[in-house]
């Protein structure tokens, strides 16, 4: 029997869909294939969570903004514990994490004996910052072009790497994000969140599960609701989530009259009570790259209204629910309407569907599959001196 691939994750603080996909993908890698080792910021607060994974952990400061003397530091770190721990593949998740993958990589070595692997998250065409888009592109290029191979977690990602980073269409993988289904197969009583938050048990309930930034549009569905409150007496809407646009949005509903129809329910740690009493939820992100709170809504049978951005039209279409223009509240609160206006029995049926396509297509089982089959490819060649950033083996889908 073969030893365990060594695979090392470097990540910077995360929290969010980056954290939720790498947790997903340490509990169903094979312990007897991956041996998992966890490069992290002594910050992280799950470090005890991961050890039950199996998973070694080191720690390595990573701050989040390019810091030339801080990252250097953080390179030399890195490149220690590469060499101590004999890896075989690092993989890097999110651009600052790539970066400091690449800069250990440059720092005098001896040859690289192991395959280096950067997944991105996000799209590059980032929101409303004509700047940011340019030096995230120029630094995603940078990593992409020096790293064996690049994972995507959306085709749209997939189809910028290949045209804004310029690189072979052979370099890149898409591996969807995933979640478990079952988890959202049994919901607890619709009626224990509405009685938690106040919430009429005849009220239609709407609601988004979102950090509270600009980036996720949460000030877009409030003034939807603002545009859909007479049309729509007996909707209610909740937001799930904290962040520092909290204040500003909370005030945004005092100043358009609508604190008696919209909850801000804070951050919860599980929201399976939450989808339960939704009717339906929106997602009103000004970018994405591929939604983990919108697989968990259509894992919960809920339809779903979000926006046309990044990799969200590989989830959402007619069937499952309603695609609408980013940062447009009219055509927000169209799509909303046009879910409302049907029956409880065809909303239920648009709900069912969602829930097949992520039982069928984007299941943490699938994800941790094609990764681990992207490790064994590139180990594969590493070792039989072909070049790690060779073509992988074709997909069996």
């Amino acid at each position: 029997m073969n030893d365990p691939l060594k695979v090392m994750f470097v990540l910077r603080p995360v929290a969010g869909g980056i954290k939720k996909h790498l947790f997903s993908l340490l509990q169903n890698l094979s312990q007897n294939k991956i041996q998992p080792m966890i490069v992290c910021s002594p910050e992280m607060p799950e470090q005890d969570y991961l050890g039950t994974l199996g998973a070694a952990i080191y720690h390595l400061p990573i701050c989040p903004e390019i810091n030339p003397i801080r990252d250097w530091q953080s390179a030399r770190m890195l490149r220690r514990i590469i060499r101590q721990t004999e890896v075989d593949i690092v993989h890097a998740h999110s651009f600052k994490a790539g970066y400091i993958s690449i800069l250990a990589d440059t720092l005098p070595f001896r040859r690289r004996n192991y395959a280096l692997v950067c997944t991105f998250h996000n799209q590059l065409h980032r929101y409303d910052n004509v700047l940011k888009n340019f030096v995230t592109a120029a630094a995603a290029s940078s990593i992409g072009k020096k790293v064996d191979h690049v994972v995507v977690i959306s085709r749209a990602l997939l189809n910028e790497a290949v045209q804004m980073m310029r690189l072979p269409a052979e370099k890149v993988t898409c591996v969807y994000n995933g979640i478990n289904p079952s988890e959202f197969a049994v919901l607890p009583p619709p009626s224990q969140f509405r009685q938690e938050q106040g919430i009429p048990e005849d009220a239609l309930l709407i609601g988004t599960v979102a950090r509270l930034i600009p980036q996720k549009g949460v000030q877009y569905l409030i003034e939807a609701a603002a545009i859909l409150r007479d049309r729509f007496p007996k909707v209610r809407y909740a937001i799930t989530g904290d962040g520092p646009m909290r204040q500003l949005l909370e005030q945004q509903v005092q100043e358009m009259g609508l604190a008696e129809i919209i909850t801000f329910a804070g951050f919860r740690p599980k929201i399976d009570d939450f989808l339960a009493a939704l009717d339906l939820f929106v997602l009103p992100t000004l970018e994405e790259g591929l939604s983990i709170a919108i697989m968990e809504a259509m894992a919960a049978a809920k339809p779903v209204v979000a926006s046309d951005v990044g990799g969200v039209p590989e989830l959402i279409s007619a069937e499952n629910g309603a695609l609408v223009r980013p940062g447009d509240a009219e055509s927000l609160a169209e799509g909303i309407a046009s879910l409302l206006s049907i029956d409880e029995a065809k909303r239920a049926a648009v709900g069912a569907c969602g829930r097949r396509l992520i039982v069928e297509r984007f299941t943490v089982g699938q994800m941790a599959q094609e990764h681990l089959r992207l490790y064994e490819d590139l180990n594969f060649r590493r070792r039989r001196g072909r070049g790690a950033n060779a073509a992988p083996a074709p997909s069996k889908e």
